[in-house]
């Protein structure tokens, strides 16, 4: 008997749907949104097999599938019968949880150079993580900036689907590969003497970062430098400056999280495809639990989630094989 799952992409927008079980064509999907009508959105006429995969990435519309119509519900059918696939919930945002590897070293530069014990006669830097925008900076002045990143590593796996499920039914995913990253800072100064002394007290500020910050979160496997010092005069820059540009590069760890936020799904539809077994194929976004199973079928028989942390919901009357039911929580 034909049965469908569904799932929805980890951007939103994008629902994509599992079928077995196929018996023959055609094999029709139609669509609906909320509690509106189904409208067929696409058809295979000769099913090569009996296994099948659908990408609905808002077919027919105009863009991806809105999150502001209500829950998407799908029916799926074939010469044998129809399954559904309902009350998938669509996301209401995602969150980014960026890697913090560049702001970390950007402050932990700009702390360093702020505690630093000044030889006589130097001005202490001022710090910025961008170009000037309004013209140069009274010098000195150092500017930091994260100018590469490589991927050198794919960890096992990772192609694998690892949603994990919030106990508030959020959905996270976390994106960890080992990677270089590659830093720029620039120093700007009146003096050679100013220049040299900037440029070791960044080296340095690195090197002590390596141990104590960069070790213990997995950001050092390996890591290099290179530095480029010269100076600019010229008639439209008198009296001119001395600049040094490092480039500093580290291996390790790079962690970005996406999160998913969930509005409350009001109905749950359930597909009994066995007279023995009650399935529902959805998503709750209270509890986060993606199945509900009962071994009864008897009038009373209540519902419960294979992870304990659901409401119970009563069936009233027998449900017999092959019925598509909506239960009200």
């Amino acid at each position: 008997m034909i049965a469908v799952t569904g799932s929805i992409a980890p951007t939103g927008g994008v629902v994509i749907l599992t079928v077995s079980g196929i018996s023959g064509g055609p094999l029709v999907y139609s669509r609906s949104f909320g509690s509106g009508a189904y409208t067929t959105i696409y058809t295979v006429e000769n099913p090569s097999s009996s296994y099948d995969v659908f990408v609905d990435y808002g077919e027919g519309l105009q863009g991806p599938l809105p999150s502001n119509q209500g829950n998407y519900n799908y029916q799926v059918t074939d010469v044998s019968g129809t399954a559904y696939a309902s009350g998938l919930a669509p996301y209401q945002s995602l969150q980014v949880n960026p890697d913090f590897a560049t702001v970390l070293v950007e402050r932990s530069i700009e702390a360093g150079l702020m505690a630093l014990s000044l030889p006589q006669g130097y001005n202490r830097p001022v710090i910025r993580h961008e170009m000037p925008k309004d013209g140069f900076l009274p010098l000195p002045f150092v500017t930091i900036n994260q100018i590469m990143m490589a991927q050198t590593r794919t960890q096992i796996g990772q192609d694998v689907p690892a949603t994990l499920i919030g106990p508030a039914g959020v959905q996270n995913q976390t994106l960890a590969i080992m990677a270089k990253r590659t830093w720029r800072i620039e120093i700007f100064t009146k003096t050679a003497g100013e220049r040299e002394y900037y440029r070791d007290a960044i080296l340095s500020i690195f090197a002590s970062m390596l141990a104590s910050i960069f070790q213990p979160l997995s950001l050092d496997m390996n890591h290099s430098f290179m530095v480029h010092s010269d100076q600019r005069v010229g008639k439209d820059m008198d009296p001119g400056f001395y600049f040094s540009d490092i480039l500093y590069t580290t291996e390790g760890i790079y962690n970005v999280g996406l999160q998913a936020n969930y509005t409350p799904v009001n109905n749950i539809g359930i597909n009994l495809e066995d007279p023995g077994y009650l399935a529902i194929n959805t998503m709750v976004a209270q509890s986060g639990v993606p199945n509900f199973y009962s071994s009864g079928l008897a009038s009373g028989t209540t519902l419960y989630s294979s992870g304990g942390a659901v409401e119970n919901v009563s069936v009233s009357g027998i449900i017999p094989a092959g019925d598509f039911w909506q239960v009200i929580l």
